[in-house]
């Protein structure tokens, strides 16, 4: 990289930091791809995914900084008597690098004039809202969250899609431990989520797939005004339109079920249908509070 394109990325980053910067999270099935979908069809929005900017290269680089540190902190016994040339690779020098390297990577897309908001939807994010906001103090955390036993239903499933034929058995002890597995990640996703919520009112924003699946229009519509952006209904009821079950699953109804497909049937209730007792009872023992604080409650 030459002087210039150093220049212009430090410029592009700048740019990236004065728009709206977004981050969608919730637990895996939760709906967070269909939200994405709502978002990015806006004119005034973009929203990709997945990064994994938390989860994944942040956890990486975090631990390179270590290892880096550790090895200064030998050269400087060893070989500088306690008086180095350089000082330990410290939060700020992360954080700018983070900072840097998310608002590049938001930058990929073609932006233009009209454009306010950017943003990345990466389910496990949930579980890092601090991370982002410490990052982008000006941030909004948009969580969706979903009843967490149809949230283990469409796990299940996912699973069975990736391979686990056992998971959706619920004659064998490996859909038992899947059961267990996903609603615990389900409980941790949420609460990590609205604990952010309540300390930083303003940064979060929470929507419930049963409300967008009920009164998309309506619920999308906060979602866009919360974002700053243009809320007209024509414009609205277009953007669900085209952010449809039917139109992301390639023509399917809601409810004409494929197993093997990622969005599987597009409908509320599956967990209290589909799950028997036993995995309905692990279930409870993890998060029957936090079902009903949710008002999640058994029919």
């Amino acid at each position: 990289m030459d002087n210039q394109q150093y220049w212009e990325q430090a410029e592009a980053i700048r740019a990236i930091r004065e728009k709206q910067i977004f981050f969608v999270m919730g637990a895996p099935k939760s709906g967070t791809t269909w939200l994405q979908r709502l978002l990015d069809a806006h004119p005034e929005i973009l929203c990709s995914g997945e990064g994994h900017f938390a989860d994944t290269f942040a956890a990486r680089l975090s631990k390179l900084f270590e290892e880096y540190n550790n090895q200064q902190g030998i050269v400087r016994r060893q070989v500088y008597d306690d008086k180095p040339y350089y000082k330990p690779a410290s939060n700020q020098t992360f954080n700018f690098l983070m900072i840097s390297f998310i608002s590049m990577m938001l930058g990929q897309r073609d932006i233009g004039p009209e454009i306010k908001c950017i943003g990345d939807k990466t389910p496990r994010s949930a579980l890092y809202p601090e991370f982002f906001y410490r990052s982008f103090p000006n941030c909004k955390l948009i969580h969706i969250i979903r009843d967490g036993r149809d949230v283990v239903v469409s796990q299940l499933h996912h699973a069975y899609r990736a391979g686990y034929l056992k998971a959706i058995d619920p004659a064998t002890p490996d859909h038992l431990d899947f059961v267990e597995r996903y609603i615990n990640m389900w409980a941790s996703n949420v609460e990590k989520a609205r604990d952010f919520g309540k300390m930083h009112p303003d940064a979060y924003v929470e929507v419930r797939y049963e409300d967008l699946h009920g009164q998309p229009n309506d619920e999308i519509k906060r979602v866009y005004r919360r974002l700053g952006c243009d809320a007209d209904d024509r414009m609205v009821a277009d953007c669900v339109e085209r952010a449809s079950f039917e139109k992301l699953s390639g023509g399917r109804k809601k409810g004409d079920e494929d197993k093997k497909a990622f969005l599987r049937r597009g409908m509320v209730g599956d967990g209290l249908k589909d799950l028997k007792e036993e995995a309905l009872g692990i279930i409870d023992q993890r998060a029957k509070k936090l079902l009903g604080s949710l008002n999640y409650h058994s029919a």
